[in-house]
């Protein structure tokens, strides 16, 4: 089977054809404070537990229907002997009940499996389905922000198959980074940042990363709040304090619907490397030093795609330099930036209306004029359809311009938090 990665709508195309040719089912973990319940306290943590071959025919989920001794401390890692004396390594059993097991080998039956070492045992109710994708459920147990530092690299993966890290609806940020307090407004990470270092590194190609915050609390140089390798999704997040720096491997990246604010600059990338071509749909990126400043030193030239993003920052709104070009349309800058590159419709020195800018709250006011109904309608795009805004609001006819769509008159606001 042979399915080309397009942004989301290849994976939903790939997903429908995995369906299709083979049994698959996700892996879902929770990441949970401790005491609450969850698999893993950290995002690094599940990674380096999970992290394997998502690709291998070997790799398998199985149901199961009673949990009899297994603790995670000691059984994680262990060879497995299920019923029927086939065997393989367990790399966790989750608390939805499912367990997922690599390098699964000889004669699988349903009942009792066996734990090396610890003598522990559980029970599978069948004789697994080959893993879909392997997801991070992300918790808002921490008010202050997860200290974690995930790096998102080592497995293998495919459209069909791939690494999520989720938020759910009820622990989702309202769109802001914080609310009242510094207290964080929805599940995120928080990192002290310094030189070279990403708070999120996306190493691994088809990632996808839903709903979370990233906060940097200092300007350490080159250090990003989120840093792509390989081509992934980035959307409905909020980055306050640091960039989204986009690396040569990046190619084919989409990022959407995402906020980026008090940072040295919204995005930079790839610097002294070569050039790469990303699309950026939606976005907002508001109160930086500078918005968008992409350069590469190497390589023929690459085009990155915007559409339908707002920029105001002070300097430097859409600028790229070196082998990198941009092609917007639909984009809205503060200053002359958004007219300097190839595209159409775009909306040059604008003034923007929001609902509260010195609280870091981008939605857009009803008088704006600057990006209100400017928007392209990109339900039907070729690369990244989508239907709403970073909170759930259906995006109508009229599309506004970043990461907000503004409901209509006496509708109200559908917030995931």
């Amino acid at each position: 089977m042979s399915v080309r990665w397009r942004g989301l709508a290849g994976i939903a195309a790939a997903l429908l054809s995995l369906a299709s040719s083979a049994a698959a089912r996700d892996f879902v973990c929770k990441i949970r404070a401790e005491g609450n319940g969850g698999d893993f306290v950290s995002l690094s943590a599940w990674n380096d537990a999970i992290r394997s071959d998502l690709t291998a025919a070997s790799s398998l989920v199985f149901a199961v229907s009673d949990r009899g001794s297994y603790d995670p401390g000691v059984d994680n890692g262990a060879t497995v002997t299920f019923t029927g004396g086939g065997a393989g390594t367990l790399k966790h059993l989750s608390t939805y009940d499912f367990a997922y097991v690599v390098d699964v080998a000889g004669t699988v039956e349903a009942g009792a499996v066996a734990l090396s070492g610890s003598g522990h045992t559980f029970v599978v109710s069948d004789t697994g389905e080959q893993i879909a994708r392997a997801i991070a459920e992300c918790y808002n147990d921490w008010p202050s922000g997860l200290n974690d530092r995930p790096q998102i690299a080592g497995w293998t993966t495919s459209a069909e198959r791939h690494v999520k890290i989720f938020v759910p609806p009820d622990h989702r940020h309202n769109g802001s980074a914080l609310i009242s307090g510094g207290v964080f407004a929805g599940f995120g990470i928080v990192q002290g940042g310094w030189n070279y270092h990403n708070s999120l590194y996306i190493n691994t190609p088809f990632t996808v990363v839903d709903g979370m915050i990233v906060r940097v609390t200092n300007d350490a140089g080159n250090s990003s709040a989120i840093g792509i390798n390989q081509r992934a999704i980035v959307k409905n997040c909020v980055i306050k304090g640091h960039w989204i720096r986009v690396y040569a491997g990046a190619d084919g990246t989409v990022i959407v619907n995402s906020v980026v604010s008090d940072a040295p600059a919204a995005m930079r990338g790839p610097s002294g490397a070569y050039s790469t071509s990303v699309h950026v749909y939606n976005c907002t990126f508001a109160d930086n030093a500078e918005g968008v400043n992409l350069y590469a030193q190497y390589g023929s030239a690459k085009t990155s795609f915007f559409r339908n993003v707002l920029s105001n920052n002070p300097t430097n709104d859409f600028a790229a330099s070196g082998s990198m070009q941009l092609r917007l349309e639909n984009c809205a800058s503060s200053d002359g930036t958004a007219g300097d590159h190839v595209g159409a419709a775009n909306r040059v020195n604008q003034t923007f209306s929001f609902a509260d800018a010195a609280n870091r709250n981008y939605r857009l006011a009803r008088e704006d004029k600057g990006a209100r109904f400017h928007g392209a309608d990109l339900r039907q795009d070729p690369v990244y359809p989508f239907a709403a805004d970073i909170l759930g609001e259906p995006r109508r006819r009229l599309w506004d311009i970043g990461a907000f769509q503004l409901p209509v008159p006496g509708g109200t606001v559908a917030v995931f938090r």
